[in-house]
């Protein structure tokens, strides 16, 4: 141990090089005629002057509650407790996560909290801890080993800025380990007069799904269960001019209620879609009436089920002129960078003064 001890660290002990260039704090001191010498497992010297005023406290409870657990007594880990906390927060976040995005997060913990049981979450390292789990020994990453990643970083973060347990320095990943971003697949957004269009060529058991679906911007799975459990409801006492009825269904996306504010002809559509009940058949048939739609209506590319929303949401914000922050609510995004990311960038900006 003597050799490569470096620095002093004056009164307590020494600092280690390591061969990689990093530092290790270690403990050399003499306490009431007994020497101890041992390693902080830290380069950070603000965690290592709190783990010697903990030593410094009682000596040998620090060294008892280190050989029973592996851990130091502050170690910071990944277990049932801190897991339902991260989950309590998620969940209560101001600007709202889903019910599927708060399940991934805890699936994936349940993976990490497995696999660095027992382990200090300030003394792990990528190359010994975390890369063992997400790729094999020649360096190919195992299918999903970005979602783990992701998650992961997501728990170190709150660690770092929530619950400040840990310092930047002694994140493993952070910096070291990048989640390439997939490129959102584009769906183009179509215009309203071609949305139209195709209405009259559309067999009427087609055409009130499609109606309720232009007339509030629903995904199909909640058209889904307001065609089963769902409920044509009165107006607000403050409707907005045309507003006749509030459609709703009881599972939203994000795990709230789905509500709609509709006109008359959506709300006679979703009548008529309530007493057929469940839906005619599987979203495929709907698509392929759609594009049947779309070619009899003389479209050159067919309307497809799943721009739907999008060309809703361009609607509202690049025809009708509203604000983005409305039209989240209305489309009950969490917040309104979501829609933004996914639906304004296909407004066309104003134009601006040229020559010609």
């Amino acid at each position: 141990m003597s050799e490569n001890r470096g620095a002093k660290w004056p009164g307590r002990g020494f600092v280690r090089m390591n061969s990689d260039g990093s530092v290790t704090y270690w403990v050399r001191k003499m306490v009431k005629g007994k020497q101890y010498e041992f390693s902080l497992h830290t380069g950070d010297v603000r965690v290592a002057e709190r783990l010697f005023r903990q030593f410094e406290k009682d000596p040998e409870a620090y060294l008892r509650g280190t050989e029973a657990t592996g851990l130091a007594p502050d170690a910071v880990v990944l277990d049932d407790v801190s897991l339902r906390r991260h989950i309590a927060w998620l969940k209560g976040r101001d600007e709202g996560c889903s019910a599927q995005h708060v399940k991934d997060r805890e699936c994936y913990l349940e993976f990490w909290k497995e696999k660095l049981a027992g382990k200090d979450l300030r003394r792990l390292t990528l190359k010994g801890d975390i890369l063992p789990h997400i790729e094999d020994e020649h360096g190919k990453k195992f299918d999903g080993w970005d979602h783990k990643v992701k998650h992961l970083k997501a728990f170190y973060g709150w660690l770092r800025g929530r619950e400040e347990k840990i310092h930047i320095s002694e994140d493993p990943i952070r910096g070291a380990l990048t989640v390439p971003k997939k490129k959102a697949r584009v769906k183009k957004a179509r215009d309203f007069r071609e949305l139209l269009a195709i209405r009259d060529h559309l067999d009427p058991k087609w055409r009130d799904l499609y109606d309720v679906r232009i007339g509030t911007g629903w995904h199909w799975s909640e058209l889904e269960l307001f065609a089963t459990k769902g409920e044509v409801r009165p107006p607000p006492y403050d409707p907005e001019p045309g507003v006749v009825a509030v459609l709703w269904a009881p599972k939203h996306k994000n795990g709230g209620e789905c509500v709609s504010r509709v006109t008359q002809p959506v709300k006679e559509a979703a009548e008529r879609v309530l007493i057929r009940g469940r839906l005619p058949a599987m979203v495929k048939h709907f698509r392929k009436a759609l594009a049947t739609a779309s070619a009899k209506a003389g479209l050159m590319e067919p309307i497809k089920s799943g721009v739907l929303r999008h060309s809703v949401g361009h609607f509202a914000i690049e025809v009708a002129k509203e604000s983005p922050e409305k039209v989240a609510a209305a489309f009950q995004h969490g917040n309104v960078q979501m829609l933004k990311d996914h639906y304004a960038r296909f407004a066309i900006p104003a134009k601006s003064p040229t020559p010609l």
